[in-house]
């Protein structure tokens, strides 16, 4: 699994300010290695102030965990990712079938529309 994007929804428990009571945000990548650095520095972007907070993500035992400080939780995760590549194996000279018929013809026009854009362009 290839990931490309991660977001995740924050919810402040004792906000001061009503109008905001959740926020969007990316996540901080740690390590095994990196994760007590990160939790113990206090100028970490983990730590809420001012109502912005980034929740560290640790990926382990193939599980993803994330971790706040305290004080808000996480309202919801989202993880975008490319999954691995259908194994074709011995089936080298097979059509490759996983996309519907259609999208074939749509993908060679629109790389022959971007052909002819860019050599008009070059000229």
């Amino acid at each position: 699994m290839y990931t490309l994007g991660e977001q995740a929804t924050i919810n402040i428990y004792s906000n001061k300010c009503p109008a905001l009571v959740s926020n969007s945000t990316d996540v901080i990548e740690a390590t095994i290695e990196t994760v007590d650095r990160i939790l113990s520095n206090s100028l970490s972007e983990y730590h809420l102030h001012h109502n912005q907070a980034r929740p560290v993500r640790l990926y382990t035992d193939g599980k993803i965990v994330l971790i706040t400080d305290g004080n808000y939780g996480i309202n919801e995760y989202q993880l975008t990712y490319l999954r691995n590549a259908k194994d074709l194996g011995n089936k080298l000279t097979e059509e490759y079938t996983e996309l519907p018929v259609d999208t074939h013809q749509e993908i060679i026009d629109a790389a022959v529309m971007m052909y002819i854009q860019q050599a008009a362009s070059m000229q």
